[in-house]
Formats: structure tokens, C-alpha cells, sequence
């Protein structure tokens, strides 16, 4: 079925009238045009004029944006046009670094005259149109625009000084300041759309008023590097910026998507703010560079903190997971092993993915902790399970560091775990946990016997030459204790280990003194082989046999009674 050639035409028409996508179009080629025709040499009034310019061209856009609503009811256009006057807020921000790297004395006049600029702009236009914005929302935004015109003062201050410590401070505290205003945007969030109910427009919540704040945290994110291309100049060059530079903004404004798709239970948001921490540990793993002016940045930055920058967001992004864990979020508890399995080979000094540390074990013995709990909480022995796999790994890891052998402590912990849950449950996989665990069991006794008997340990090793018998003794109490044969069978491999060890020793000793003693021995073996037979054939032995069964195992339809005290 062929299609109206006339219908064809019409669809990218529908959609340039629905976007109207020219506003944007139009702002950028005007700020484009200002900033090429107007320089920035301080004798001069070209940096004046592109200020002016910036300025006229936000005042025809706010007009604008009053025609449309008063006169067409364009709500869908006028949405763009604030969001573009929001935008021409920044630039006329970044346009009076200019005047103040060029006049320290008059240009913090300017800064201050833009931001009385914005102030009044911006609420009249809100006045006008009108919307209504609550203070929860308006205080916030108002700090912001008072980030992006006042603190650069205090930066264009210490430009003088290019190497100072304090002018490295100041351009890493930019985004870190913006985090904590971000941070005051949380009530406004928990609130939900029932805050801005009220709010004078048919724009459906969070598109307002949360659009405008997601302009102002590109804003933030440009800003950032724009003031180490303003104030940072070493041999004209501006090298000091880094990804890391962006974390701490990064992860707050998770906070903020969290605590939104909290109010309005909209779990696909929740689960968004989840990963953002783990992007913002990304941020600081890539993006570094061997320039000089880059490293002295970073070298103060790990003064400071005393670790790198991956480790110090590492440690907040834990600090993130483990406060939403404790507000009852799953996911949060996944994350949160995530963020301590990456310990492993985060260190205080891991820079980039090429940089990465040593493998240590003491973060996944942490992470395993807490799927021990929840499943020991909830009585779910799967989640126990993969907990105390994730501690066993982590015993395996941190022991290697010291010593070659200490993954035989991490397979004692294993085996003791299992044969541990294996007693709270009565279902397939707890009888598994307790079979496997007890063959596991019979496996340490005889690596215990095989150690010492090969010279692998000292012979002042007291417990390893102890040890076959004692778990032994462990598994013939387990045996007896759940009425299952797998144990007493460990139990004894472990004994007949141990014995045949000790008995080789002896009987090693003993050849030297009498020289008949391997035929005594094997007349002694056909004895008891003769003696077997007889007791075969009388029906003693099976007797003896099934007797012993019934004692090691379940007699039927009373599992209720004789089973695990814990299931």
C-alpha cells in the first residue's frame, strides 16, 4: 500500500511545527555571532558589547515568550524559549570572565550586574506568563544562578597566582558547591507532584520544573571547565580539568532521581538513580592525562583526601548504597556489594582502569556479610549461601597476600558454613548443603593428614596433626545429629586416614627392628579376611550391616520429628 506523496511531506512539517526546533537554532548562531565579532582585549569595548548583545537577545526571547502565552497559548514553544533564557543566563556569566580577567577591580561589577539581571528577568517572566514556582524549587534556582555570576569572583581574585594551592581548591570546589545546592532540591523532590500542582501551566510534572534545573546541571558541568580555561593559565595553556572534577555533582544529583522516582513510585527512575553512583565512580577512571598542569591538580587533590579520586567516590558511593539500603531498597543492597567488590582492586592509589590495585580480599569478606544477614533474616538459604561463597573468596584473596597456604582456612570456613546452614532447612537444597559439606569434611582430614605426613607443615604444627581426628569426632556428631550416612561415611574416611598414617609410621619404625614383621602383617590381613568370610556365610555380617543402616538413617514418615531442631 503505497503512501500520499503529499502525506510524506507533511510529516517533517508536523514535526518542525511540534518541536519548532529554530528558537534553539536561533540562540545558537546569536551567541556564536557575539562571541566571534566581539573580542575580549580589555581596551576595548567589545567585551562590553557582546555582554549587551547576550543581554538584548535574553530580553527578546522573554518577550517572546510572554507574546506567546498571552496572545497563541503556545505552551509547548514558550517551555523552549524559558529553557533558552536559562541557557543565555550561563553565557552571560561566562562572558564577564573576560571583563574580570582583564579588570580585577571593576570586573566584579559586572558579575553582580548580571545577576540582578537574571534575578529580575526571570521573575518577571514567571510573574508574567504566569508559573508558579515554589520556594522549595525557586530558593535552589536562585542559588544557582548566584553560583554561576558570584563565585567566580572569588576565583578571578587568586588567577594572579597560577600555581597557588588555593586556586587549585577554589576550581575543584565549583562542582562541589554545586552539590551541595543540588542537595537543597531533595524536600522539593520527597514532595512529589503534588508540590507544583498548581503551577499555571499544562506542563505534566517533573517536565516542569525539573527542566529547568536539568539546563542548570549542564550548566554546572560546562562551568566547571570553562572556569580552569578562564582563570588557570600556565605558559597559555588550561590543562587542569578532569572527569573527576564532576563526581561529587554527579552523584547528588542521583540523589535527587532517587528521592523523584521515590515520590512518584516509578521504579524504572529509582532504578536509574541507583546506577549513578557507580557512574560517577566511572568519571574518575578515565580522562587522565601526563600533562604537567593536570597532574599538579590531581597531586592536590590527593593531598588532600589522601587517596585518588576513584577511591574517595568508591567510599561515598557506598555510603550512598548504604543509605538507601537502609530505606528498604533491594536493588541499593546490590549495589551496594558491587561498590565494595570494587575495593578489591580500587586502592588509595588506583588512577585509571590501567592503574588498578592488587586484588584484596577484605572487601568481599565485607560484601559477603550482608547477603549472610538478609538470608539468615529471612531464613532463605540460597541468599546465605552466595554470602558465604563471597567471604570464603574474600578469606582466599586476603590470605594469599601473607601467606600461600591460608586458602585451606577459606575451605574450612566453606565446609562450616555449609554443614552449618544445612541444619535450617529440610528442603533439597539444605540436604545438599549438608551432603556436600560433609564430603567436604572428609576432604580437609585427608588434606590434614596428607599435609603432615609429606612434610608440608612443620613438626611443631600441633593442630594439623590434631586435626583428622578431631573432625572426625565433628562429623560422627553431625551423623548422629541429622540421621544421615554421608557423614559418618567422611567421618570415617577421615579416621581411616589418619590411622593408616600413623599406623605406616609406626610400622616403618618397627621393620627396622624386627625384619619378619611384613609377613606377621600379612598373615594377620588373610586372618581377617578368613574371619570375614566365616561371618559372611553365618549371616552375622549382614546382620551387623543393616543394623548400623537403620541407626544412620531416616526411618520413613518421621522427618518431622527427627529432623534438623533449626528447620
Amino acid at each position: 500500500m503505497s503512501m500520499n506523496p503529499r502525506a510524506i511531506a507533511r510529516v517533517p512539517l508536523r514535526w518542525l511545527m511540534t518541536n519548532n526546533p529554530f528558537y534553539a537554532l536561533s540562540a545558537a548562531f546569536v551567541f556564536s555571532g557575539l562571541r566571534l565579532s566581539c573580542g575580549t582585549d580589555e581596551r576595548s569595548y567589545a567585551g562590553l558589547a557582546l555582554m549587551a548583545g547576550l543581554a538584548a537577545y535574553t530580553i527578546l526571547l522573554a518577550c517572546t515568550a510572554l507574546a506567546l502565552v498571552r496572545r497563541a497559548k503556545a505552551w509547548d514553544d514558550v517551555r523552549t524559549v524559558l529553557l533558552l533564557v536559562v541557557l543565555m543566563f550561563m553565557a552571560l556569566s561566562v562572558s564577564c570572565d573576560d571583563r574580570l580577567a582583564a579588570n580585577a577591580d571593576r570586573g566584579p561589577l559586572f558579575y553582580v550586574a548580571g545577576l540582578v539581571f537574571a534575578i529580575l528577568l526571570i521573575e518577571g517572566l514567571f510573574r508574567g506568563l504566569p508559573l508558579h514556582l515554589p520556594m522549595g524549587f525557586r530558593v535552589p534556582f536562585w542559588l544557582f544562578l548566584a553560583l554561576f555570576f558570584l563565585y567566580p569572583i572569588g576565583v578571578g581574585r587568586l588567577a594572579c597566582r597560577p600555581e597557588s594551592s588555593a586556586l587549585h581548591a577554589a576550581l575543584l570546589g565549583f562542582p562541589l558547591v554545586a552539590s551541595l545546592i543540588t542537595l537543597t532540591l531533595l524536600p522539593a523532590a520527597r514532595r512529589g507532584a503534588s508540590y507544583v500542582q498548581a503551577k499555571g501551566s499544562p506542563w505534566r510534572w517533573p517536565m516542569y520544573p525539573w527542566s529547568l534545573f536539568v539546563f542548570l546541571g549542564v550548566g554546572v558541568l560546562a562551568r566547571s571547565q570553562y572556569l580552569c580555561v578562564s582563570f588557570h593559565f600556565i605558559e597559555g595553556r588550561s590543562q587542569g580539568f578532569g572527569p573527576y572534577f564532576l563526581a561529587p555533582f554527579v552523584l547528588t544529583v542521583g540523589a535527587v532521581l532517587y528521592e523523584i522516582g521515590r515520590a512518584a513510585n516509578h521504579r524504572p527512575t529509582v532504578r536509574l538513580a541507583l546506577c549513578v553512583p557507580l557512574l560517577a565512580v566511572g568519571t574518575c577512571l578515565f580522562g587522565h592525562r601526563d600533562d604537567a598542569v593536570y597532574r599538579l591538580f590531581l597531586a592536590e587533590f590527593q593531598r588532600a583526601f589522601a587517596a585518588s579520586p576513584a577511591y574517595v567516590m568508591t567510599v561515598v558511593a557506598c555510603a550512598f548504597y548504604l543509605v538507601t539500603s537502609l530505606r528498604g531498597e533491594r536493588l541499593a543492597r546490590t549495589g551496594l556489594m558491587l561498590a565494595l567488590v570494587a575495593f578489591v582492586f580500587v586502592g588509595p592509589t588506583t588512577l585509571d582502569w590501567m592503574n588498578i590495585a592488587p586484588p584484596r580480599g577484605a572487601p568481599v569478606a565485607i560484601a559477603g556479610l550482608m547477603p549472610l544477614a538478609i538470608g539468615a533474616r529471612r531464613r532463605d538459604l540460597w541468599t546465605c549461601f552466595v554470602g558465604l561463597v563471597e567471604v570464603t573468596v574474600g578469606l582466599a584473596i586476603r590470605g594469599w597476600e601473607f601467606d600461600p597456604f591460608a586458602w585451606t582456612t577459606a575451605a574450612h570456613v566453606l565446609v562450616g558454613g555449609m554443614l552449618l546452614l544445612g541444619l535450617l532447612g529440610k528442603d533439597e537444597f539444605a540436604r545438599t548443603l549438608r551432603m556436600r559439606g560433609a564430603w567436604g569434611l572428609g576432604g580437609l582430614g585427608l588434606l590434614a593428614t596428607v599435609a603432615s605426613a609429606s612434610g608440608m607443615i612443620g613438626p611443631s604444627d600441633f593442630w594439623v596433626t590434631l586435626e583428622p581426628p578431631v573432625l572426625a569426632v565433628i562429623g560422627i556428631l553431625y551423623a548422629k545429629w541429622t540421621r544421615e550416612r554421608p557423614s559418618a561415611v567422611a567421618a570415617g574416611v577421615t579416621v581411616s586416614g589418619w590411622g593408616v598414617r600413623h599406623i605406616w609410621t609406626a610400622y616403618a619404625k618397627v621393620r627396622t627392628i624386627a625384619s619378619g614383621m611384613d609377613a606377621i602383617v600379612l598373615g594377620l590381613v588373610f586372618f581377617f579376611v578368613a574371619a570375614t568370610i566365616s561371618f559372611g556365610k553365618a549371616g552375622v555380617l549382614k546382620e551387623w550391616l543393616e543394623k548400623a543402616h537403620r541407626g544412620l538413617v531416616r526411618k520413613p514418615g518421621v522427618e518431622d520429628l527427627s529432623g534438623p531442631p533449626f528447620g
